[in-house]
């Protein structure tokens, strides 16, 4: 939306919105952004089931118990 410095009332419509920013979007149009919020869902659904799955298998198979102690390492990975 534009700045209140170069507000031209003539490009509103009735509801007080811009029409081109308010206009649907047609997706066609952006297939890279479409294919990257695909890749990001399916990535997010990834890690969620294996969050689910090492779960359900340190409590199965009782990985870990009362008083257990846990070390978790983290590396920053390359580039």
């Amino acid at each position: 939306m534009q700045s209140l410095d170069h507000f031209d009332p003539a490009h509103f419509d009735a509801t007080g919105l811009d029409p081109v920013e308010a206009a649907p979007v047609d997706a066609a149009q952006y297939p890279s952004e479409q294919a990257d919020a695909k890749q990001k869902r399916e990535f997010n659904k990834l890690q969620k089931r294996l969050r689910r799955e090492v779960g359900n298998a340190i409590i199965d198979y009782q990985m870990i118990n009362e008083g257990d102690r846990v070390m978790v390492c983290l590396s920053g990975g390359k580039l």
